[in-house]
């Protein structure tokens, strides 16, 4: 994995490796921002498929260990960064099922249990996931994941349903169409 920076008054720096990504990694990362301007990288790691987080923190140019959330993720990652100091990661697991977890960057909790968001959808997803919140500062978000069948589906709702409270249920929606590929 490599980076190339460019500073708000300058010049790109150059391709750099990003270290220390320790794991043979496979498919496209993700990678967002926090509101306390940290950098959070989501990679698939090759051999387990497990999800690898590292970390650069808000003005420097070093990346930290990166930490394995378990999981065994079958597509590429989904994360969102919120209004709420919160980070959510997406990974569609080895039984086609939507899975996340949680971190408030802010308060060094930790991640949260990954979580299966499939309440209330029975098909089976394929592809990887996209996940947005609101830009009005409202902290809805929306998960959208390609199904078997080649349709997509979403859901929409509060963020606060998905920090700490794992015991409600999602709301599917059907968005139509027909899709294929990631």
């Amino acid at each position: 994995m490599y980076q190339d920076d460019l500073p708000p008054s300058g010049s790109w720096s150059g391709w750099t490796r990003i270290t220390p990504v320790s794991a043979t990694v496979t498919g496209t990362p993700t990678i967002v921002q926090d509101t306390l301007g940290t950098i959070h990288l989501f990679v698939r790691e090759y051999t387990n498929g497990a999800l690898l987080e590292d970390t650069q923190n808000s003005g420097t140019s070093t990346w930290n260990a990166d930490d394995s959330l378990g999981g065994a993720c079958t597509s590429d990652p989904a994360a969102m960064a919120t209004f709420g100091d919160y980070v959510f990661a997406d990974i569609r697991g080895t039984n086609g099922d939507l899975y996340s977890t949680v971190n408030s960057s802010g308060t060094g909790d930790g991640w949260n249990a990954w979580e299966s968001l499939a309440q209330g959808y029975t098909g089976t997803m394929e592809g990887s996931t996209s996940a947005v919140e609101s830009a009005n500062g409202v902290t809805l978000m929306n998960i959208l994941a390609r199904t078997a069948s080649g349709g997509i589906e979403a859901i929409n709702g509060d963020e606060d349903d998905r920090t700490g409270d794992q015991s409600h249920s999602y709301t599917w929606t059907s968005l139509g169409g027909s899709f294929a590929g990631s």
